[in-house]
């Protein structure tokens, strides 16, 4: 078996608001992917959004500003605490409009042999309460609607043809970049007031959009709110709406004289996304209880993301499930899932966190082997320094001892967890 690729997605904002953290602008990013590099890491996926705004400049959606969101706790009380002053600073000095991101990214990632590939959270509109982008402020028709008739805050369906080529316009801007590949995050959404966005048998309680009625009425004489939400007929039809936009997104990466991979990140079902009941105590604050969690039946039932279809048609190069696990969940299980839904057409990719020690890459090595993938991807990226300074050295060493490399420099840690 050839060695598996160590790949993990950045946040650079994320990675901003450490202690001691990087300095903002080129150095900063030369900082964090020299700091991936030494750990072991061969390909990143650089996130290119913070909920409804660009890490880069777009002409389709504003660059991140803190400014812009002051908002946010003027409408949303309960839902997220105000940060304190340290973190309010550094949150004021992230500016997106003077400085591009992942331009800086490209440029220093083939610098130090690094492949820099786009992480396109292009399911989501809002990263949480007040960052809505403008297509979704200027468009509120175009946002998923519930079976209950309820509107959501920002979340933008697939079933309207300007929001799918609004989307592939993203795609389009981000390619302009000479990336290395591009990620599809399916499992991000947006708005957290719009949680639970899934029945309690975690089917998507979303697609009921005029344009999905039309074509369900019409092809079989009925309102989809008079099946089950569980429905074939039903799932169907708000699926092919995504998969038409795959189908395009495949085709116009396809025309590339540049080689660019793609890959996609979807549910399974043991996945969940904010936080469930069972996970609640005492001491939970209450804006983490607003937060109400979503299970999800699968890709299909609960973002109805068709997986199989991709991969008979081939629209994407790699799958990978997201690695949030209700109890009972593992990554051999979401695997084996992938492999079935799939059949078996797609490589894989293992989404794994960040080890905090020597061991706990072992056995994810261990487990990845077993499996036959050929990339682990570790979640994420500016969690590196978060792990036991005491046991990092071992680790990294295990890390390159699997790789065949050493140490490429040492550099002062990052800063602890955010």
């Amino acid at each position: 078996m050839s060695r598996i690729v160590l790949s993990s997605p950045l946040t650079h904002s994320d990675w901003m608001l450490k202690k001691d953290g990087p300095e903002w602008g080129p150095v900063g990013v030369r900082q964090m992917l020299t700091r991936c590099k030494e750990f072991g890491f061969e390909k990143i996926f650089w996130r290119c959004y913070d909920g409804g705004r660009s890490t880069y400049h777009s002409r389709l959606i504003e660059p991140f500003k803190w400014i812009d969101h002051e908002e946010i706790y003027q409408f949303s009380p309960g839902y997220i605490p105000p940060p304190g002053a340290e973190i309010l600073e550094k949150c004021e000095s992230l500016d997106y409009y003077g400085f591009d991101s992942l331009k800086a990214a490209v440029e220093i990632g083939h610098e130090l042999d690094l492949e820099i590939h786009g992480w396109m959270s292009l399911n989501e509109d809002d990263h949480g309460v007040g960052w809505p982008s403008r297509f979704t402020r200027e468009h509120p028709e175009c946002r998923w609607v519930r079976r209950n008739g309820e509107r959501y805050h920002s979340q933008l369906s697939f079933a309207f043809l300007e929001v799918r080529e609004y989307k592939l316009g993203l795609v389009r801007e981000v390619l302009a970049y000479e990336v290395d590949g591009i990620l599809l995050d399916w499992i991000r959404t947006g708005d957290i007031r719009d949680n639970p966005q899934a029945d309690e048998q975690g089917n998507a309680d979303f697609g009921y959009e005029k344009p999905n009625i039309d074509v369900f009425k019409k092809e079989y004489g009925l309102d989809p709110r008079e099946v089950s939400a569980d429905d074939p007929r039903w799932v169907a039809v708000c699926a092919e709406p995504v998969t038409a936009f795959m189908r395009e997104f495949h085709r116009i990466v396809g025309s590339r004289k540049r080689k660019t991979s793609t890959a996609a990140m979807v549910q399974h079902p043991w996945a969940y996304r904010g936080i469930l009941p069972e996970q609640i105590t005492r001491d939970t604050p209450q804006w983490v209880v607003n937060m109400k969690g979503n299970r999800y039946a699968g890709a299909l039932n609960g973002l109805f993301c068709d997986i199989k279809t991709w991969a008979r048609e081939g629209l994407v190069d790699s799958l990978l499930a997201s690695g949030y696990y209700v109890d009972g969940g593992t990554p051999e299980k979401a695997y084996d899932y992938m492999v079935e839904e799939t059949e078996g057409r797609l490589p894989l990719t293992l989404y794994i966190w960040v080890p905090a020690e020597a061991a706990d890459f072992e056995r994810d090595l261990k487990i990845a082997e077993q499996l036959g993938t050929r990339e682990m991807l570790f979640w994420e990226a500016d969690y590196i320094d978060s792990r036991p300074v005491d046991k990092l050295e071992a680790l990294e060493k295990s890390i390159h001892s699997y790789q065949g490399n050493v140490r490429m420099v040492d550099l002062p840690k990052l800063g602890g967890p955010i």
